[in-house]
């Protein structure tokens, strides 16, 4: 197995320990950090890769959709199954921005980190 076959095998597995937390997530137990739980599952997701300001738009996006699911389960309130589902989806797919972006699937206006060769084959072009 190559490094970068690794490396996306170890970002999938993360990124899925932050789906399955969001998933899960219910509000009931007031001990459940789920958005310390989802972001500690996106750092370890984004070792290695290089800060830049669209991993930190992307981790923000994360904890914004997080906090908004929270605080649709607060099990204080009257429960809006159709808002909770609907903040489920949104953090699901906040988790899904970030892969893309740590992936270099983005199509946001911040080129990809290239690597000193992939700098080489852009000038050559």
């Amino acid at each position: 197995m190559n490094d970068a076959v690794a490396d996306a095998r170890q970002i999938k597995l993360a990124l899925d320990r932050a789906r399955s937390r969001i998933l899960g997530y219910t509000g009931l137990d007031a001990g459940d950090d789920l958005i310390g739980a989802v972001l500690a599952a996106c750092a370890d997701a984004a070792f290695g890769v290089a800060p830049h300001s669209e991993l930190e738009e992307a981790q923000r996006g994360i904890a914004a959709r997080c906090r908004r699911l929270v605080d649709v389960t607060n099990r204080f309130v009257v429960r809006d199954f159709e808002l909770i589902a609907l903040s489920r989806r949104r953090a699901i797919a906040a988790v899904d921005v970030f892969q893309d972006v740590i992936t270099g699937g983005h199509k946001g206006g911040v080129a990809p980190q290239l690597s000193a060769a992939g700098l080489l084959r852009e000038r050559a072009r």
